[in-house]
């Protein structure tokens, strides 16, 4: 797995999906250019098209810890109250973009967006959850 620094502060999202999946930084489009809707939000929709069609895996926000040993995108509250992604496997922390690992094992889980391969299926969103998918 890469591993990439975040140099923004803003686009550890980015340096993620790159690390996840073994790309180039630059080949990742940074999350404030996905298309959002009138109120600044959606952007998990265009995120969803660009993963199925550049990475062949359908991102899935889930809530739960049920993703005891698979490697995902956590994005937890900071202690600053800002969303901030990170690579974790179960609820252990594996790799934090900014280097600091300052989210700590103590982090509020927001959600968790694990990469489903296309060939398995899988439902796109699950209404429920949009109320955790935050701008």
């Amino acid at each position: 797995m890469r591993r990439y620094h975040s140099q923004t502060g803003r686009n550890c999202l980015q340096c993620c999906i790159a690390g996840l999946f073994d790309m180039e930084l630059e080949m990742i489009p940074d999350v404030d250019t996905f298309e959002r809707d009138a109120e600044g939000k959606g952007w998990f929709d265009s995120f969803y098209n660009w993963s199925k069609l550049t990475l062949n895996h359908v991102p899935v926000a889930v809530t739960d810890d049920t993703l005891d040993d698979l490697l995902h995108i956590e994005v937890c509250e900071t202690d600053k109250g800002v969303s901030h992604a990170v690579i974790s496997k179960g609820c252990d922390l594996v790799y934090d973009p900014d280097g600091t690992y300052q989210v700590g094992p103590e982090r509020k889980t927001e959600y968790r967006i694990l990469f489903v391969p296309l060939e398995y299926g899988c439902q796109r969103r699950i209404p429920e959850l949009d109320e955790f998918i935050k701008e």
